[in-house]
């Protein structure tokens, strides 16, 4: 609370200043907050990374890869010095491969779990959903918590050993990313510099530590990214079979409006009965340094 007061007051004074807001946002980790400050300052990468840190957080009711993946291409173009902005490229990277692998699974569950066709269906507004009549939203509404709690399920009972997962993660190729981070050169972030071996480290030895660490901190904290994910699934199902059920015509962007609405009005996951022996919030994930990650000597 004290450090959003500093901002803040900061901003009050420097109100084009791009680090004063990403460190907003930062701490408050709302998309409105983000919007507010793309519209202040467009071009700054400190503050589109940290719009694919919220993507990119498990606890966030937005949680989304492909717009984590737009934000980040923003960041590096607009600002390409700033190292953090490559360091969470090799996450969601990761993140998407791991995500692919691991989802197939809880796909088919999902579409067993759950009958699609529940909703839409001719003569649904005379069905009990739940044992008791509910209007269109409410009805959407007790979906949504079945698919919840298949993803929880999922994701509580996955089990795989570190090894396995690092050789999954060994199978992303990088090399395109290290000639980006070569002719860019990133010189501050502070994942950054947590992340850099020694002072003397050049970005790509700083690239590849990231990538090591980030691989640690997936192999505690994956159950968490595949019920967001999970979740996120499902909801996007559910907005595909209204749209073909009432015979909307939606562009891209107006689809992933209709997404974000459901996605937020959506009930969100239990951390507690994914990962029961552990405790997490949501700022535990809005650094780039959460779960298992340790930073090095800078």
């Amino acid at each position: 609370a004290l450090a959003l007061k500093y901002v803040e007051k900061a901003l009050r004074r420097h109100g084009g200043t791009g680090r004063l807001w990403a460190a907003k946002v930062q701490l408050v980790q709302d998309e409105a907050v983000l919007d507010a400050a793309l519209n202040e300052v467009p071009k700054s990468g400190e503050v589109w990374c940290e719009g694919a840190r919220v993507c990119l957080n498990p606890f966030n009711n937005g949680f989304g890869l492909p717009k984590a993946a737009r934000y980040l291409d923003f960041a590096i173009k607009f600002t390409p010095q700033y190292g953090d902005s490559f360091a969470e490229t090799v996450r969601h990277r990761l993140l998407n491969h791991a995500l692919d692998t691991y989802m197939k699974d809880l796909c088919d569950l999902l579409d067993t779990a759950v009958s699609l066709d529940t909703l839409y269906s001719p003569g649904w507004k005379d069905e009990p959903a739940t044992e008791r009549n509910l209007d269109e939203k409410g009805r959407r509404k007790a979906l949504v918590e079945n698919f919840v709690k298949v993803c929880e399920t999922h994701a509580r009972s996955f089990t795989r050993s570190d090894q396995e997962i690092d050789d999954l993660l060994g199978e992303v190729d990088l090399s395109d990313l290290e000639v980006r981070v070569s002719n860019a050169d990133p010189n501050y972030g502070s994942m950054w510099f947590r992340c850099r071996p020694h002072i003397h480290s050049t970005s790509i030895q700083t690239m590849r530590s990231s990538r090591e660490l980030i691989v640690e901190e997936l192999r505690v904290t994956l159950p968490l990214y595949l019920a967001a994910h999970g979740r996120r699934l499902g909801v996007e199902k559910l907005v595909r079979k209204e749209i073909s059920a009432k015979g909307l015509r939606l562009s891209g962007e107006e689809f992933d409006e209709m997404l974000d609405e459901r996605l937020k009005e959506a009930p969100p996951f239990s951390p507690e009965d994914v990962t029961p022996d552990r405790e997490w919030k949501l700022l535990d994930f809005a650094t780039g340094v959460g779960g298992g990650l340790k930073g090095g000597d800078n």
